[in-house]
């Protein structure tokens, strides 16, 4: 079965238990709404602004912190002939691991603030967000629409929609 890996270097993130269910049920979620036939796997660390701006330099050339990191372990024209075709895993491995996501509870907390939003639900919305770049989307409507009903069958209002009210 499909599943999400969490890796925790800052203490804050005391809801591990409650986010490791949510990240598990959001991640398969996203997999049928794309009609994923294969078994996949991610890893989530969740870190804080420190941590994450190390990233952000090393691997982006961007200085300073972000809420989110996706780093993807396929390019995305492979991920097309993931998703359809039954996919082959090494001996002894169940799925494919998509790649690896990156959060920073500062900024997350800081977000959720700013857009008055559950801070729980903001990185539920990042994280699904962040698993639809490791399958190979941009930031587009087709993107924002999946994002949408797949949090709002959760309970979680659409989180575009709050922005805007919110600014």
């Amino acid at each position: 079965m499909s599943h999400v890996d969490i890796i925790i270097d800052d203490d804050r993130w005391n809801l591990t238990e409650d986010l490791l269910r949510s990240a598990n049920e959001l991640f398969q979620a996203v997999l049928e709404e794309l009609e994923a036939v294969s078994e996949f796997s991610v890893n989530l660390l969740l870190t804080n602004d420190e941590n994450i701006a190390i990233l952000n330099s090393s691997f982006r050339d961007s200085l300073g912190p972000t809420n989110v990191l996706s780093f993807p372990q396929y390019d995305p024209s492979d991920i097309a002939k993931f998703l359809v075709c039954k996919i082959d895993t090494p001996s002894g491995y169940n799925e494919t691991l998509l790649g690896d996501i990156a959060m920073s509870f500062d900024s997350a907390m800081r977000e959720s603030s700013v857009f008055c939003v559950n801070f729980f639900d903001r990185c539920l919305h990042l994280f699904v967000h962040s698993v639809l770049h490791l399958l190979g989307m941009d930031h587009c409507d087709a993107m924002e629409n999946i994002e949408i009903k797949i949090l709002e069958s959760y309970g979680i209002k659409n989180p575009y929609l709050e922005k805007e009210e919110s600014l």
